[in-house]
């Protein structure tokens, strides 16, 4: 029998339904559902409906079927994240994983998470469409406690969500129906993709009434600035070649407001670089985030957050095996990031990068850019009296290269070829590196998002805050501007504050190279260098060029899973239960992809 085709995606996207949130948007009241209806009564109730909006954003770190720490774990934005130059699929691969590993076949509109993302995508349109129209019409009084008129201020929100929503969607899809009026029950069955450039000026247009109208700094913690709104505009310009706009709204939020790249250490234990991703940094003193995220545990509208559980290893559970220390077993502790999965991989291509910026590039001399450095890239564990050193039959392990058995203060290098107790032979060194797979559990990751919550090591969830937007990449865009405006000393200007504060080699105009393309290839890596797992990388890559850019730094760099990526993969098909159900009218698949069928 065949499978029950999914009634509608376009045809039927239901208002999403708010959880009751506080002024902080995290609270221990009692949950309450409301209609659209009920809720946009009140000023209050359109900022209960914002709510549920961050709650959609705050999605992108959490999973895909998952509900408190059981159920299908794939972290969602691993979908715009993994299976790039600089990010691979780890050894543990989820569902979504295996098809940016595999691509070919894998890679199809019957696809089983495609719709998943596209529903999530369309859901968040419509309620952003909710608030827009209604607030538009409606009579309530706009005014806060204080006496400040929050009208403008609620649409720009609402315009932003949308904006995100599209940006998405046109990334990952190209042409989409755009959908202004808020969906209840009526059904539609004749949605037109709109060309990608369309749908690119109804993002701007969106992002420029929200750059006019937000504030400065975030009025709550964890709500966007007027900083994300600038900064996706200069992306849009971009995008569409604009590169006069796309350079004037990157100037206008570096230059225009109180933003500015942190340059003062923050933590007496890390680097400048690394201090602003410690939890207990990421607040409204640092001016350099834009956007932060925000989750709790245990109270109503806390989410989730697994960020954490995809990116850093799972080194325990004898699950590693050792070089010459095959048996050990390291414990889950609060100092290490609790219990990781490794279902992200970071490429040897671009780990290699961080030698290229770096004032000396032997790191035995430490004076590696201290955005790849020891700080900011786990390449060791040092061992505790938490850890079990013996085999199960009690004897104890032996430490190969001191000839003794393993004890609590010595360090286990990752990645080691020839004994983990050899550093020089270990991810200490980034050449040592497969290039075209990673070591199960035991390959260098990225430390921006190691931390679990205290108590909770083995936990899948984390609920520590994260760093969304920061001007960093404002930055970038107004280097990659420069250049396409024909001003490298401007961009070269831009690229040596990053540098200069991770006490890496500074350049100069001619280090850029003489061609625009290579001028642009120098832009992707020095984002890989400052945005590596922050950045939507696919988005980037796709906005330089598919078959220019995209292309050839996947199956270039990226030798464990772009084998068997083509062009075609650029843009991911339309999902066939989309398709489906617009049956009204034809909706075209994106070339290279042929009709599924139902599964029998």
């Amino acid at each position: 029998m065949k499978k029950k085709k999914y009634i509608l995606f376009l045809g039927i996207i239901m208002t999403l339904n708010f959880i009751s949130c506080s002024d902080d948007f995290l609270n221990e009241e009692p949950e309450h559902i409301y209609t659209a209806d009920r809720l946009y009564t009140s000023l209050d109730g359109y900022e209960k409906g914002l709510n549920g909006l961050y709650a959609e954003v705050r999605k992108e770190f959490e999973g895909l079927g998952y509900t408190n720490n059981f159920g299908t774990v794939d972290l969602r934005n691993v979908l715009y994240m993994l299976g790039t130059d600089n990010m691979a699929t780890g050894s543990n691969k989820g569902n979504v994983h295996k098809m940016l590993n595999s691509w070919g076949v894998a890679n199809h509109p019957s696809y089983k998470d495609f719709d998943k993302y596209f529903l999530w995508f369309y859901e968040t349109v419509n309620a952003a469409n909710t608030i827009i129209n209604r607030a538009i019409v409606s009579d309530i009084n706009w005014n806060d406690k204080n006496g400040v008129n929050q009208y403008y201020r609620i649409l720009a929100e609402a315009k932003v969500f949308r904006a995100w929503a599209y940006r998405h969607l046109s990334y990952l899809w190209g042409a989409v129906p755009i959908v202004t009026t808020e969906t209840t029950d009526n059904i539609h069955t004749d949605f037109v993709r709109e060309p990608v450039e369309k749908v690119r000026r109804f993002i701007i247009e969106d992002l420029e009434f929200a750059a006019e109208y937000l504030p400065w700094t975030a009025s709550k913690t964890g709500t966007m600035t007027k900083g994300v709104a600038m900064t996706w505009l200069s992306e849009m310009y971009m995008a569409l070649g604009d590169e006069d706009k796309a350079y004037m709204w990157a100037d206008k939020c570096i230059t225009g407001g109180p933003y500015a790249i942190q340059m003062s250490k923050q933590s007496t234990d890390k680097s400048v670089f690394m201090g602003m991703f410690q939890p207990q940094n990421i607040n409204n003193s640092n001016p350099e985030i834009l956007w932060s995220l925000n989750w709790a545990r245990g109270i109503v509208g806390g989410g989730e957050n697994i960020m954490r559980h995809e990116s850093t290893l799972r080194y325990g559970d004898n699950r590693p095996k050792w070089k010459g220390a095959d048996g050990l077993n390291l414990a889950y502790t609060e100092a290490r990031g609790g219990r990781g999965w490794h279902r992200m991989n970071i490429t040897k291509d671009a780990l290699l990068l961080y030698y290229e910026s770096s004032k000396d590039p032997n790191p035995v001399h430490k004076q590696i850019d201290e955005r790849g450095n020891e700080f900011a890239i786990g390449q060791y564990f040092v061992l505790t009296d938490a850890d079990k050193l013996t085999d199960n039959a009690g004897n104890d392990i032996m430490n190969t290269t001191l000839k003794r058995p393993w004890a609590p203060g010595d360090t286990v290098w990752l990645s080691a070829k020839k004994d983990a107790s050899d550093k020089m032979t270990s991810a200490f060194d980034y050449n040592n590196l497969s290039d075209t797979k990673p070591v199960s559990n035991n390959a260098p990751y990225s430390l921006k998002f190691a931390f679990c919550d205290a108590g909770y090591t083995e936990n899948t969830e984390s609920h520590f805050s994260q760093i969304y937007m920061r001007l960093a990449e404002t930055l970038l865009l107004r280097a990659e501007a420069a250049i396409r405006r024909g001003m490298p000393g401007l961009a070269v200007a831009d690229i040596n504050v990053l540098r200069n504060r991770a006490n890496a080699k500074l350049i100069t105009v001619d280090d850029l190279g003489s061609s625009l393309e290579e001028q642009l290839n120098f832009i992707l890596d020095e984002r890989s260098r400052e945005l590596l797992l922050e950045e939507q990388r696919r988005y980037t890559l796709l906005r330089m060029g598919g078959e220019k850019f995209m292309y050839p730094r996947i199956t270039e760099r990226n030798l464990i899973d772009g084998t068997n990526f083509t062009l075609r993969d650029t843009i991911f098909p339309i999902p066939q239960t989309v398709i489906d159900a617009n049956r009204t009218l034809y909706m075209p698949q994106n070339p290279g992809y042929a009709a599924s069928t139902d599964e029998k």
